[in-house]
């Protein structure tokens, strides 16, 4: 499928949605170059697996992908397996993707707006998902979300590279377990040169107990974070949050290079942890967290816990990190979400010195910083 203009086309009705827009499975080869699709209208009162995709063991390329004003919804009863793709058994790459001003509702578990991955390998690239809203009106307890993105499988690996998550909304009744969830056994993921910032997370009910994990629950997965910056998102009305970072659990290592981590808040109950919550009590592997020549700065600072690294009952070790700071990095105008760096920033030539910018001098801390720089 190749330039292709869609609009006020989707699924309805009472059965179970297999991709709203394109279904390939039986090892077929579906490729999607510049479509644009506006206005869609998705609903089911069943299972959505995919709202716009559904790729069942096959393979998938996309360059040039853009949804927009659209909504996607499930019903009371139906689970909603991923908004972007719903994808199983499969493997490929979003390049230039654009999803911008959809709605997602869901009334039961809501699994990934930007994509539900099962035993699947995937690189996103140059993509933009922002000021979409994503609404969890749930009806019972314990129907949590997971709203970006959902990671599963053993030996999946994901690849996310100059892409931005920004601006979005999150509004929940319940649990909000973390916005990109890492659950592939024995599988990687990696994001380089990726804005997570202006994201906005609420809970709607202040009668029962909820609770949100931070950015990334890590269960299993090695996640490497490069070159990155998770800034100015907020969490509001929960019971209690985990940590701006998350939670990692059982063997998945967790690292972090070149990372702004700036003036991320919260109004809760109770904030556990300040940058990451791992605990022993839950955690029979040996994975482990380390954060180097990055930046931490502005980011909530009362812990129940006592500790801005929460590790099984103590305070986690930070001496054997390196070339880490603490300072405001100067962003041109994050208001507008320019992160680019401004002259005299803290940030630029503070990252890693084996890691260099385009430009052959040390690389600077942030998602405009590295070799691989193209946002």
């Amino acid at each position: 499928m190749q330039d292709v203009d869609i609009t006020n086309s989707g699924c309805a009705g009472t059965g179970t949605c297999y991709g709203g827009l394109v279904e390939a499975d039986d090892s077929s080869t579906l490729n999607l170059y510049d479509v644009s699709a506006d206005s869609l209208e998705m609903s089911s009162n069943g299972y959505m697996y995919g709202a716009v995709l559904r790729v069942y063991g096959s393979t998938l390329d996309v360059d040039g992908l853009t949804i927009t004003n659209s909504t996607f919804s499930s019903g009371s009863n139906a689970y909603l397996y991923g908004g972007l793709i719903n994808a199983h058994n499969a493997d490929g790459q979003f390049n230039d993707v654009t999803m911008t001003d959809n709605e997602f509702n869901a009334q039961y578990y809501f699994y990934g707006a930007f994509g539900y991955y099962s035993n699947s390998d995937f690189e996103i690239t140059n993509s933009t998902f922002e000021d979409n809203t994503i609404t969890v009106d749930t009806h019972s307890s314990g129907d949590a979300s997971y709203p970006f993105v959902f990671y599963s499988g053993a030996g999946s690996n994901l690849e996310v590279e100059n892409t931005s998550f920004s601006w979005n909304e999150v509004y929940s009744n319940d649990d909000i377990w973390a916005p990109i969830y890492l659950a592939a056994t024995s599988g990687t993921a990696s994001f380089d040169n990726v804005l997570i910032t202006d994201n906005w997370f609420e809970s709607m009910n202040a009668t029962s107990s909820n609770a949100a994990y931070g950015m990334f629950y890590d269960y299993y997965t090695d996640l490497d974070v490069t070159n990155s910056d998770i800034a100015n998102n907020h969490w509001e009305g929960f019971d209690y949050i985990y940590a701006v970072l998350g939670q990692r659990s059982y063997d998945g290592d967790m690292s972090f290079t070149n990372v702004n981590i700036v003036n991320n808040t919260a109004v809760a109950d109770e904030t556990r942890a300040g940058l990451l919550y791992s605990s022993d009590a839950n955690d029979s592997g040996s994975g482990e967290f380390e954060m180097n020549y990055s930046n931490t700065y502005g980011n909530w600072d009362d812990f129940s816990y006592g500790y801005d690294w929460y590790d099984g009952g103590s305070d986690g070790d930070f001496t054997a990190f390196t070339g880490n700071i603490s300072d405001d990095p100067l962003y041109t105008d994050a208001s507008t979400g320019d992160y680019t760096l401004a002259s005299g920033s803290p940030a630029i030539d503070a990252g890693d010195p084996s890691i260099l910018d385009t430009d052959g001098t040390t690389s600077d801390i942030g998602a405009y910083g590295g070799p691989d720089a193209a946002l």
